[in-house]
């Protein structure tokens, strides 16, 4: 769990909570547009706290800490427990978010550099080791942004070709040039879906 995250959700965390006078109901002054005391700072920081406990949690969830964990670690920080219910919420809205970014669509992208690293996921109940294939683009400015992320079994041809037309599919156009180390599984799912694009060796993997 990322320590910023977790210091900013505790500094924010209790800005959240409104003012409850005896008969039980919320006092509405500090939610009234234009009533002294009610800013629209307040009502920010109290979605920027939310928010913040939120990207904790899923973060704690990504990282594989269980749920027992997750909630003694919000009763020592925040004072309060979170249910199972909750931390499915908060990594399902990860998840939408990721998604989103997933299959946003793309552009034209001259040099696109291809690479992957392996990783343990857990996989049937067993932890196996997965390819994470990653494309980042240089667009015509020189400015560089990760296009895509897609984890595989291995770095064969079938997955870099799968991986790549996910890509084309979603706009990339106006590539120029691949760059990537000389995996055979790479180069060959590149010419099957960019047949005119040149390949280049990358020259940290000479």
């Amino acid at each position: 769990m990322s320590v910023m995250n977790t210091a900013e959700a505790t500094q924010t965390v209790t800005s959240r909570r409104l003012s409850r006078p005896r008969r039980g109901k919320y006092n509405s002054l500090f939610l009234r547009p234009g009533t002294a005391g009610s800013t629209p700072s307040s009502l920010q920081r109290g979605l920027r706290s939310e928010r913040a406990l939120k990207i904790a949690l899923a973060e704690m969830y990504v990282q594989g800490v269980s749920t027992r964990k997750v909630a003694k670690i919000t009763e020592k920080i925040w004072g309060f427990e979170v249910t199972f219910s909750e931390v499915n919420r908060a990594s399902a809205e990860l998840d939408e978010q990721l998604e989103s970014w997933r299959s946003r669509a793309l552009g034209a992208f001259p040099y696109v550099y291809l690479d992957a690293r392996y990783e343990k996921v857990r996989h049937g109940g067993v932890d196996i080791s997965c390819a994470v294939l990653v494309a980042v683009g240089v667009d015509s400015k020189g400015t560089r942004e990760v296009l895509g992320v897609s984890v595989s079994l291995s770095e064969q041809e079938v997955h870099w070709r799968q991986f790549l037309n996910t890509l084309k599919d979603r706009g990339l156009h106006g590539v120029e040039l691949f760059i990537s180390d000389a995996h055979e599984g790479l180069k060959a799912g590149g010419e099957a879906i960019f047949p005119s694009v040149p390949w280049q060796r990358c020259q940290f993997h000479l």
